[in-house]
């Protein structure tokens, strides 16, 4: 019995060895490219822009006009530095850029 596993176990083999071999080798070329890429936005609301153009604003706003109307310059110096800190914010959020380096690879 043991002979005939053998020899059973040998043509196996002898006839696994004959088989056609099909070599599949998925080959691919890589390479590293830089990639300039919107920074991500920290502060949405642009909280920080609006707050200080608000007090530079109003600080200016302050220098103008006496009694009601140094009050009325400054609330109105409060908002438009607010508005324009806001949209000075905007704009370098906006230009903001980085650069990364991204590895593409395509098959050959």
């Amino acid at each position: 019995m043991k002979i005939l596993t053998t020899a059973m176990l040998t043509a196996v083999v002898a006839a696994a060895a004959m088989l056609p071999v099909q070599s599949v080798e998925a080959r691919q070329r890589c390479y590293d490219v830089r990639v300039e890429k919107q920074k991500q936005v920290k502060d949405d609301n642009r909280v920080l822009g609006t707050a200080l153009g608000a007090v530079a604003g109003g600080l200016i706003g302050n220098q103008v006009g006496g009694g009601s109307g140094k009050k009325l310059a400054t609330v109105a110096g409060a908002v438009g530095g607010g508005y324009a800190g806001n949209q000075i914010q905007k704009k370098n959020q906006r230009n903001s850029t980085e650069t990364v380096i991204e590895r593409r690879c395509v098959d050959e």
